[in-house]
């Protein structure tokens, strides 16, 4: 009968869906208090202080990366009215509120008869601070000077804890232009001529090739205009771009040029109006609603989803135009200021005034962690949000010559290498690739988590087919190519060794979540009409070749007999890290048997010692593909509901930083599993493991990107 309605609604015109506005009545102590606002790719932290009622934003845009590869924010603003309500004492203020109006995309502040509207252009990097009185907008930058960079806050960066004596972050300029009725404020960083780009290839034996590399960094300007257009309407433009040709002051006219041509193209009524309706289009795309009858438990489960994907669709860039760059899983777009949240960055300014700065994060601004990445890019293949996927889809195509160089330079064979910890130029962080001896691999990363960790990238070349994005076959197709070439040895059978575990099971002999990969993208390659006959010969060879998934036996918990489970690997050397890639098969990959599956998560002693619902764990993922309904539910509910931070879709640091959005992308995709999945023959499980006495409605899509409304 589900079946049956969820077919016939498909037919029906959808009812306006509308997604409840999120708001506080008090004002906020600091950033770690903020209410997140962006749209295109652009994240703001706004909060309204709770001493002066001034309202600041931290004000940031993907793809600020500097010499060091720390991905910079664009500054802080201050804006408070010209009358004497900013110095009046707060005790006086009679009401207040603070709106996230999420249908619209745009937040209101309401303090007595005073309002606020901040939004962001969706179509162009333009921030838009409207008033019903006159107000004044001050801007801030901490990169006043010479920064020093150290060992202390090197994680902000790709030197992390190999920092050279004497970096420093570079200061911005700035310069006043009185080419208006009130003018403006230019301001902005232009990357030094030598960057951690060249000291990576050298390190990495590479300078033959340099000129054969992406580099993002070189040439790279990034800034912005604040200018006044009434007392009442302030803007502020921005503009990251790159000019790897031409001298420094050429690059620097072009990109004001391009900074100016935005600024002209403004049309506030009209942008609104064009904002507003992409963020509408946004919520009836995918959606998920609370029943009437819902508990209060699942009513802030369903919230909390909503106001995660929030977060995400702030970097969704529907624009043809412009660069696109990945959400980051250590904060995105809204890292609040460390000294506001982390003690150990707290006691590093007291001990070096100065040095901690609101750019700060663990794990890199320019370094991307494949296996936290994915968990943000998973559930948008079920909400239909292609826009946001193509920030990570295009990071991946760009790297792609990089990949293959480095096979083809270390081991003289096809395919492209991919490693855990990517720079945005497509090589080892120069951090993690070690220290090698003479003699050594120079292709392996000398780490011992991260060494033979290449298969993250198959999730992502799976989520390419799957979304039918232009060149996936190709990227796919090189990905497998890189495993079958490495690993195949003079014609004697495939042997994944030495191999990877993710980052837990080290110098493995075919590890499961290896061996699931491949035998799915390979699967899935073949099934693809866009294959030459020779390159089905290749896959249909290999996926022949590829040994079956290991398999062990453990002691039942609720059995005398022991039970068969899916083993991590057939041998491994040494546990590294806390991960259980034994159930792999079961999410992401869905080839695991679902006896095999159920004995390995209940049963499996690793597993059981590694269960928890923080940062990018998984097991609420596992337990809603068994239908282990209880165990699913409890494992979200952790997930989305132990919020630490006043925004309840701000989580961590977990195992990363803050707000950790790995965090959130497998508490969304545990949520979706427990709602909606599909058979291998592409039947529609719904509500598999979901309570039944809770009542709830979504709209989802299907591995073939059809509409499924429940």
């Amino acid at each position: 009968m589900r079946f049956l309605l969820a077919l016939w609604l498909l037919c029906l015109p959808l009812a306006s869906r509308a997604v409840d506005d999120y708001f506080w009545t008090s004002p906020s102590h600091d950033s770690s208090e903020s209410m997140p606002l962006g749209g295109g790719d652009i994240g703001m932290n706004v909060w309204v202080d709770d001493s002066t009622f001034t309202t600041h934003c931290y004000v940031s845009q993907s793809g600020w990366f500097d010499e060091n590869n720390t991905l910079l924010k664009a500054g802080l603003l201050h804006i408070s009215p010209l009358d004497s309500l900013s110095r009046r004492n707060p005790a006086s203020v009679n009401s207040f509120e603070h709106r996230l109006c999420l249908r619209d995309g745009y937040q209101r502040i309401r303090i007595d008869d005073m309002e606020i509207t901040l939004w962001v252009d969706v179509w162009k990097p333009v921030i838009h601070i409207e008033a019903n009185v006159p107000v004044e907008v001050r801007y801030e930058s901490w990169r006043t000077k010479n920064i020093p960079l150290t060992r202390a806050v090197g994680q902000q960066s790709s030197w992390k804890w190999i920092v050279p004596e004497g970096t420093v972050t570079h200061p911005d300029q700035t310069r006043l232009l009185k080419n208006s009725k009130y003018g403006s404020l230019l301001f902005w960083h232009q990357n030094t001529d030598t960057t951690v780009f060249d000291y990576t290839v050298h390190q990495q034996q590479l300078d033959a090739y340099s000129d054969q590399l992406w580099n993002p960094l070189k040439g790279r300007i990034f800034g912005g205009c604040l200018k006044q257009l009434s007392q009442q309407h302030f803007v502020l433009t921005l503009c990251n771009a790159q000019f790897p040709d031409g001298d420094r002051t050429k690059q620097w006219v072009s990109w004001y040029r391009q900074v100016r041509k935005t600024g002209k193209s403004i049309r506030s009524d009209h942008d609104r109006k064009a904002t507003r309706k992409w963020w509408n289009k946004f919520w009836q795309r995918s959606y998920i609603e609370a029943g009437p009858s819902c508990s209060d438990t699942v009513r802030l489960m369903v919230r909390n989803y909503n106001l995660f994907r929030y977060l995400l669709g702030c970097n969704a860039h529907p624009s043809d135009k412009g660069e696109r760059w990945p959400s980051k899983f250590n904060g995105g777009l809204f890292t609040f200021h460390p000294l506001d949240a982390d003690t150990t960055q707290q006691k590093i300014e007291r001990e070096h005034p100065g040095l901690v700065t609101p750019d700060y994060r663990k794990w890199g601004g320019g370094t991307h962690t494949a296996q936290n990445q994915r968990l943000l890019y998973w559930p948008l293949l079920r909400t239909g949000d292609s826009d946001a996927l193509r920030g990570q889809f295009d990071y991946y195509l760009r790297l792609l010559p990089a990949a293959e160089l480095r096979s083809r330079h270390y081991w003289n064979i096809e395919g492209a290498c991919f490693c855990e910890q990517l720079e945005n130029f497509g090589l080892p962080n120069p951090a993690e690739y070690g220290k090698h001896k003479d003699g050594g691999d120079p292709g392996i990363e000398d780490n011992k988590w991260l060494e033979y960790e290449w298969d993250t990238a198959l999730e992502f070349a799976q989520m390419m087919l799957m979304a039918k994005y232009p060149e996936a076959e190709k990227f796919a197709l090189s990905c497998v190519r890189f495993f079958n070439h490495f690993y195949s040895r003079n014609g004697e059978p495939f042997t994944l060794y030495p191999g990877s575990g993710c980052e837990t099971y080290k110098r493995a002999k075919n590890p499961a979540s290896t061996l699931a990969a491949l035998h799915q993208v390979t699967s899935t390659l073949l099934n693809s009409g866009r294959l030459t006959k020779a390159e089905r010969t290749e896959l249909a060879d290999f996926l022949q070749r590829l040994p079956a998934l290991p398999l062990c036996k453990q002691a039942s918990r609720t059995a005398s007999d022991s039970v068969v489970c899916y083993a991590p690997a057939e041998s491994w050397e040494r546990i590294q890290n806390v991960e259980t890639p034994q159930l792999y098969p079961v999410w992401p990959w869905r080839m695991a048997d679902p006896e095999i599956g159920r004995n390995s998560y209940l049963n499996d002693t690793t597993a059981l010692k590694h269960r928890s619902y923080i940062g990018w764990k998984q097991d609420n993922i596992w337990a809603a593909c068994l239908g282990l309904t209880d165990e699913a539910f409890r494992l979200t509910a952790q997930k989305l509901l132990a919020h630490p931070y006043r925004f309840p879709a701000f989580w961590g640091p977990g195992f990363d930083w803050m707000p950790d959005l790995n965090w959130g992308g497998s508490a969304m995709i545990g949520l979706q599993e427990m709602l909606f999945q599909e058979t291998p023959d592409g039947q529609y499980l719904f509500l598999p493991a979901w309570p039944k006495d809770q009542e709830i409605h979504f709209k989802f899509y299907d591995r073939q990107g059809k509409a499924v409304v429940y």
